[in-house]
């Protein structure tokens, strides 16, 4: 069959069109921004020409050591606001036309662009054939907005539209255990001293958390999956690593609770050295996997 000019110009577009990662969390201060820069850093590294869009270190001082090194493009200044506002430059960054952009915040409402939201910045930077690093919050996903209120009590205003969320060629998931969370919270690594107590009352608890975490470790499985049936790989095999903590119990019903749904088959291991016994904790927690129908190793 013979292509139309329609078609083979289609073509085109789509071989010229950037890839589009993301770095989905549960909560601010998980560490999403940290492993995007991290990654990027292996990329720049190994030659690739990556350069920052617009990144926020939040004044965490681990995340603005890692913001340096990279070419920065001069953000769009909002003159018209009492505080100067930056906002990503698309035309700079698509003039530059660098291998990889890194894009923060991609829910963010924009100030000043001829864009309103950022994830349409993104989206005019892909057509140009640049690939994008960017960060969400599971929160800010259009479908879960009345879960999360639900959840949270906090009606998120801001949040980006699954349809436009499926195209990504990748979704890192960036999970750290809620009490570890809290506990950065507490250290002040997460939010200002002045801001602590108000996120402890609100958002920052244990339960909320936790239901947040879960939601976040649904939306990466089920996007996983949709992608590998549109590559018609159908077979899918939940691996969870397990140690001494309590929060092990709660890992293996999560991934006892996913292969059901998928209807695969699960594999719960632990690794320790050799000639060592197992720890009670953990022969309890490999004893509930067996229970629940995994394989142990």
């Amino acid at each position: 069959m013979v292509k139309s000019s329609e078609a083979w110009l289609q073509d085109i577009v789509a071989q010229r069109r950037g890839r589009l990662k993301i770095f989905l969390g549960y909560a601010a201060g998980v560490g999403k921004t940290y492993r995007m820069l991290e990654e990027a850093h292996t990329r720049l590294a190994a030659g690739d020409d990556v350069v920052i869009g617009h990144v926020e270190s939040h004044g965490r001082a681990a995340t603005t050591d890692l913001i340096a090194g990279f070419e920065q493009i001069p953000e769009h200044l909002n003159v018209s606001q009492p505080t100067l506002v930056g906002e990503l430059n698309v035309p700079a960054v698509i003039k530059r036309q660098p291998d990889v952009v890194l894009v923060d915040e991609l829910a963010h409402t924009n100030a000043a662009s001829w864009n309103k939201k950022r994830y349409q910045d993104i989206e005019e930077i892909l057509t140009s054939g640049i690939s994008v690093y960017t960060t969400i919050n599971v929160q800010h996903i259009e479908s879960l907005h009345d879960l999360v209120a639900q959840i949270t009590g906090v009606d998120v205003q801001e949040t980006v539209p699954d349809a436009w969320l499926k195209q990504a060629d990748d979704i890192e998931l960036i999970d750290i255990d809620p009490k570890v969370l809290l506990n950065r919270l507490a250290a002040g690594v997460i939010y200002p001293a002045t801001k602590i107590a108000r996120a402890q009352d609100h958002f920052f608890q244990l339960q909320k958390l936790t239901q947040l975490r879960e939601i976040a470790l649904q939306q990466s499985t089920r996007q996983l999956s949709e992608q590998n049936a549109q590559q018609g790989q159908q077979t899918r095999h939940f691996l969870v690593a397990i140690s001494q903590s309590p929060s092990s119990d709660n890992a293996i019903r999560w991934a006892y609770r996913q292969a059901s749904v998928f209807d695969a088959p699960w594999t719960v291991v632990h690794v320790q050295q050799s000639g060592k016994n197992l720890a009670p904790a953990v022969q309890r927690h490999m004893s509930l996997a067996k229970k629940l129908g995994a394989k142990t190793v």
